[in-house]
């Protein structure tokens, strides 16, 4: 077990706020600000055998270009933000490199795809968060039938009972969604898995279970050369707890209602207030939950200024989860909920805004730091020196690898931020033990 929370997924997320709170811990270390080692470099390991970057194409590239200056071994090892032709654009490789990445994977249905476009005329893999904002509105629902409660707390308490396992497997759809109901009634326990993929949570609110696509770069050209599926558990024992059921006695407040804070003056976020909706109305068409159609109630925030005044008008409105926008607007939502309301987001910074468990709802960018670990330790890379594109994001990228290779047996020389001071050239050359 680690003390620490995951990082997570920013660009390709979807921040899904339902009623939380607590100190749990599980999962990934955490992007934490004490995360970073001392700035002494480790000698006792000896000289770096490859280099891990997390940065952007251009950080990409101007990482690349300082380490060879520098005398870097011709190992290197990416996150997915580098899979991108123009990270090694200009940089001259030794003809022997290796460059090899990890990237996420999105896990899709081809049957609701087809739904979805055939209802709206777009295709929902052209647009973050739209899977996981449809599988969100079953999950909540899904919590609230266990609870037989509307109460954000409730709902809560019940999100890892009706998402993980054991329990009868549930997919989407009206019918299905009927008749798990009719199971949580009766006692039963089910497991949801959606068309964003399997959501089973860790003990701190990340996903725990994903797909990534290991890559290198041939020649000039950037090419997949397989995909991989993430466990955590198995990678590295984060806890998935079955969850207990947390019954509340007593009658549902009304129906349910789930809102969101989504950016409508944008495609993205009408595709998914448009995901949200469909899922919706299946759970309407086939009856509803507690007797009544649930309700779905959108504010568009146009941007970050206008976020707290918009989830004040959701929270006013008696909502028991809010879905928030895809991207870093996750972050600016969570910062502005009251009372038990929590994110469910994939922001690798959300954990420390809210200072709590988090449910995330998209695959997290640190589900590629166990297969990029395996890539890396696969090319006899066993001392590595680890470099970040300045930035909250990429330092607790930096900071989660780094732990789970020296848990798989790795050694970092350091953990270091890309500068373009005069010192930056010693630095790197002390990383790398050159």
């Amino acid at each position: 077990m680690f003390g620490r929370a995951a990082a997570v997924l920013l660009t390709v997320c979807l921040a899904v706020i339902v009623a939380s709170c607590g100190d749990d811990e599980g999962g990934l270390p955490s992007p934490t600000d004490e995360g970073t080692p001392a700035e002494t470099p480790r000698s006792d390991l000896g000289a770096a055998e490859a280099v891990v970057i997390f940065a952007s194409p251009d950080g990409t590239a101007q990482a690349l270009g300082r380490v060879l200056q520098a005398g870097a071994p011709a190992k290197f090892f990416l996150g997915g933000s580098s899979r991108d032709e123009a990270s090694f654009r200009g940089v001259s490789l030794p003809g022997e490199a290796i460059a090899k990445g990890v990237s996420l994977t999105a896990i899709g249905s081809e049957a609701f795809d087809a739904a979805y476009e055939a209802r709206f005329g777009t295709s929902p893999a052209d647009f973050a968060g739209v899977r996981e904002a449809y599988d969100a509105v079953y999950l909540i629902a899904l919590a609230a039938a266990a609870a037989n409660s509307t109460d954000g707390a409730a709902v809560r308490d019940n999100v890892h009972y009706v998402a993980n396992s054991p329990g009868e497997i549930v997919n989407p759809g009206g019918e299905a969604f009927s008749a798990a109901v009719q199971a949580l009634t009766e006692g039963g326990d089910v497991n949801y898995i959606g068309v964003s993929g399997q959501v089973d949570f860790t003990d701190d609110g990340d996903l725990a279970k994903g797909r990534v696509t290991v890559w290198r770069l041939l020649g000039e050209q950037v090419v997949d050369l397989e995909i991989r599926d993430v466990d955590l558990a198995a990678e590295v024992g984060a806890v998935i707890p079955a969850g207990e059921l947390s019954a509340v006695a007593g009658t549902p407040d009304g129906p349910l209602r789930i809102g969101a804070v989504l950016p409508l003056q944008t495609v993205s976020g009408r595709a998914v207030g448009d995901a949200m909706q469909m899922a919706v109305d299946e759970i309407n068409d086939a009856g509803g939950l507690f007797g009544a159609p649930i309700e779905v109630l959108i504010d568009g925030a146009a941007d970050a200024s206008q976020t707290a005044a918009a989830v004040r008008n959701i929270e006013d409105q008696g909502v028991s989860a809010i879905v928030g926008p895809p991207g870093e607007g996750a972050l600016a939502v969570a910062e502005a909920v009251r009372g038990l309301h929590i994110a469910l987001t994939s922001s690798p910074l959300l954990a420390l805004a809210v200072g709590g468990p988090v449910f995330r709802g998209a695959m997290s960018e640190s589900l590629e730091a166990p297969p990029l670990a395996n890539v890396a330790l696969e090319d006899e890379a066993t001392v590595v020196c680890v470099i970040f594109e300045p930035g909250a994001r990429n330092k607790a990228l930096a900071n989660v690898f780094r732990d789970i290779f020296e848990l798989k047996g790795g050694g970092v020389r350091l953990v270091m931020e890309l500068s373009g001071d005069e010192a930056a050239g010693g630095a790197i050359s002390a990383c790398l033990g050159t």
